[in-house]
């Protein structure tokens, strides 16, 4: 596979898995009536989160540390 292609891939599923985490912490909250916010700003918040996630890789070599070459 081509390298390129399989970082992009990783990426994705790196993002995307953060994005399911705010999805689902926001869906916790909101259904306790925590948090009153727009879905929009859970949209802000799981990119954020996605950017916070590719710093903490990129500075701690995360995908060595889990085996990714």
């Amino acid at each position: 596979m081509n390298i390129e292609l399989k970082n992009r891939i990783l990426s994705f599923v790196w993002r995307f898995g953060a994005y399911i985490v705010v999805a689902a912490l926001g869906f916790l909250l909101e259904s306790i009536s925590t948090l009153n916010l727009a879905p929009e700003i859970y949209a802000i918040i799981a990119l954020m989160f996605g950017e916070l996630t590719k710093f903490l890789n990129n500075k701690y070599h995360l995908k060595k540390e889990i085996g990714f070459k």
